[in-house]
């Protein structure tokens, strides 16, 4: 199952970012380049600098450092527990595993750097005019969000769509991320008491199948969205055709990337901002 998953994964996001290179081309580019907007660069301490720090970003960080403990955790966890193709939450050493993979799971349909790669994505695939620099002000927590950015990927990206409807159950990770669950060992299954569901029995109740089948799906998509981000990332710093075309901003203003290497095996970006 695992293999199958990981390779349905892969050409989904694949199909995603062709299709974000074809619609539209320079966000894409900021959204490999890490753009972001960053509104410490506003303040009042810059003011007398010449010429004034721009807001607009490249290879921001912070988004990935602030998420790196729990994305090298899981990935440690899959790799001790998910050597075999037929891993089962088997004895108590097994519902102990499928209590850490619950929190797994709310953790990445917690986490706002995934969340805000997928929204950004859905966005570019969608068609916006402008890449979604600044995203501060948006919820990244929310069920609805979650669900219209999957709602955007459906016609352009129906590969992508399907991965994300067979990972996101909202009231599943509600039920986990509140502790409003109990695990039935001898059934295999695990009850949730979401206020969404819990007087339905067709949804309160996700056997160990299903709930691995969707934690499967899950984690494979942060992990291939990350992997393939970073492989397209660095392969971008020799594609100076694509570089080398104007970016025009939100605020009439155009971008240019003048400078695109490694360092320390690491892409870095620099750009110029000029008026038209």
């Amino acid at each position: 199952m695992i293999r199958e998953i990981i390779n349905e994964v892969r050409e989904a996001i694949q199909e995603a970012f062709t299709c974000a290179l074809h619609t539209n081309s320079g966000s894409f580019v900021l959204f490999l380049a890490r753009g972001d907007y960053d509104h410490r660069l506003e303040g009042e301490q810059f003011a007398h600098l010449e010429p004034k720090p721009s807001p607009y970003c490249l290879d921001y960080m912070l988004d990935a450092y602030k998420d790196e403990t729990r994305d090298k955790f899981y990935i440690r966890y899959l790799n001790r527990r998910y050597k075999n193709d037929d891993f089962k939450y088997l004895g108590d050493d097994g519902i102990d595993d499928l209590c850490v993979e619950m929190m797994i799971y709310s953790h990445v349909w917690e986490s706002e750097a995934f969340l805000k790669h997928l929204y950004r994505l859905s966005n570019i695939v969608g068609g916006k005019e402008y890449y979604d620099w600044d995203v501060n002000g948006i919820k990244f927590h929310g069920h609805s969000l979650i669900m219209e950015t999957k709602e955007r990927f459906k016609d352009a990206c129906p590969k992508l769509f399907k991965i994300i409807d067979a990972s996101y159950t909202g009231y599943i990770r509600d039920s986990f991320a509140h502790s409003l669950f109990n695990v039935d060992e001898d059934a295999r299954i695990i009850e949730l008491y979401s206020d969404r569901v819990k007087n339905d029995l067709n949804l309160s109740r996700l056997s160990f199948d299903e709930f691995q089948a969707k934690f499967l799906y899950t984690v494979e998509l942060c992990y291939e969205l990350s992997r393939i981000f970073h492989e397209t990332r660095k392969a971008l710093i020799n594609d100076w055709e694509l570089l080398s075309k104007p970016i025009p901003l939100p605020d009439g203003k155009t971008l240019s990337i003048t400078e695109a290497e490694l360092f320390h095996g690491e892409p870095r970006f620099r750009a110029t901002i000029y008026v038209k």
